[in-house]
């Protein structure tokens, strides 16, 4: 079994540092954690009164899905999106029906 000399672990052992410190160099995050660490953090300006009003209609626990919170046109779109789900499953029954079932030729 060969042995290694002191100068060669101690330069293998270099190069696995050096490595190691240019692999974390190269992560994306350590750079964007040191830029949003720096400097002090500003304060935002308040939100728009009408955005808050629909936040807080939009996020009230009322037991109403968020997706028909937004009033009649909301529940206009829903009833539409569903009645063509409806039509479009009947239509694909009627195709698998008329593959399974071919009418006979006389």
């Amino acid at each position: 079994m060969a042995t290694l000399s002191v100068k060669a672990m101690s330069a293998i052992a270099r190069y696995s540092a050096i490595a190691r410190y240019s692999a974390l160099a190269r992560y994306p995050t350590m750079s964007v954690r040191n830029m949003a660490t720096k400097g002090e953090t500003e304060k935002l300006p308040p939100p728009p009164e009408k955005l808050r009003r629909l936040q807080e209609k939009f996020q009230r626990p009322d037991g109403v899905p968020v997706y028909l919170k937004g009033g009649l046109m909301d529940r206009i779109l829903f009833a539409i999106t569903v009645a063509l789900g409806v039509v479009g499953m009947g239509m694909a029954m009627n195709l698998y029906y008329t593959w399974f079932f071919p009418k006979p030729n006389n």
